[in-house]
């Protein structure tokens, strides 16, 4: 449909939507939703679990460069003694 009929078609919908919004007090669902709360017992588990996540992390961090670095030495050390040798 164009013209006139649209027009008055389109206007029809919004007076019957607006109508029933007023009269059954209809919400969108974007208006109705509410984030949930988060609980402070779960906040801090998580907190502690991401604490221990990051802890463990660095620690096997640190771990390797030590490893990298025993391992460039004792290469060091080798090259030294085939060149003393």
């Amino acid at each position: 449909m164009q013209g006139q009929a649209d027009r008055k078609l389109q206007s029809l919908t919004i007076i019957v939507n607006s109508v029933a919004n007023e009269r059954f007090r209809i919400k969108n669902a974007e208006e109705g939703y509410e984030p949930p709360r988060s609980i402070r017992r779960q906040t801090r588990i998580e907190n502690q679990i991401r604490g221990k996540r990051r802890y463990i992390k660095n620690s096997s961090l640190e771990r390797l460069e030590k490893q990298r670095h025993v391992r460039r030495t004792s290469q060091t050390v080798a090259v030294l003694d085939l060149a003393i040798a």
